[in-house]
């Protein structure tokens, strides 16, 4: 998701759905570290002072260790319902054929329990456009939202990059630190649990509308002019 839709050389088309977006499973991973992000932005200091030892200690910008334990999360959610989190081990490749087996597999299995009739989302990344995964879905998906329907970034159409995870993050790091690896799972799993499926629902309302924003915007980005 390095590319911005300001870059885009073309206006993204319209998502060829007639479904209401409540059928449609929007997906997405994430990665979440032991420390707790930061904003290095917000903790500069601007003064005239020439050398390190004419500040006082409380001044300074804290270091952030260079490498963090960390997690990948991958999850879904609908109006009506959200997948069990699923952590992708430490290690293990993302690609065309780790996540069929690892993640899309066993989620498109929970989808289907919960709601046999449905639309399925994911991004752009090479692992969800790769020809193995679009073949899972075209055998396992009452219909789903092929690659070249969906623009290559698009976190300003995806409920879960526009609201899931930051929710989750404010809670995930909200109160206490995070002691290591099995500590952070146990906190996503919680948060999780804990988000109301009555803001998952308000959040995926708003997605129409973005998608009619992004258009209107020539393929701009949206999210600085959208109300929340």
């Amino acid at each position: 998701k390095e590319e911005t839709f300001g870059e885009m050389q073309e206006t993204p088309p319209m998502l060829p759905i007639d479904e209401s977006s409540e059928k449609v499973w929007f997906t997405d991973e994430k990665r979440f570290t032991v420390e707790a992000p930061r904003n290095s932005q917000n903790d500069r200091v601007h003064a005239a002072a020439q050398k390190k030892r004419d500040f006082e200690p409380s001044r300074l910008l804290r270091g952030k260790r260079q490498f963090s334990e960390s997690v990948m999360v991958s999850l879904g959610a609908s109006f009506d319902g959200k997948t069990s989190i699923l952590f992708i081990e430490r290690g293990v490749k993302i690609n065309g054929p780790s996540y069929c087996q690892d993640v899309l597999t066993p989620m498109l299995s929970e989808i289907r329990q919960k709601m046999p009739d449905f639309v399925f989302q994911q991004d752009g990344a090479p692992a969800h456009t790769a020809r193995q995964t679009v073949a899972l879905l075209k055998d396992n998906c009452p219909a789903f939202i092929e690659p070249d329907s969906w623009p290559p970034c698009s976190p300003d159409l995806n409920p879960i990059d526009y609201f899931i995870w930051s929710a989750m993050e404010e809670k995930v790091y909200r109160a206490e630190k995070i002691r290591d690896v099995a500590h952070l799972k146990s906190k996503i799993i919680q948060a999780w649990e804990e988000l109301p499926q009555s803001s998952i629902a308000k959040s995926i309302l708003k997605w129409r509308g973005r998608m009619q924003a992004v258009v209107k915007n020539g393929g701009g980005h949206v999210e600085p002019f959208i109300k929340n």
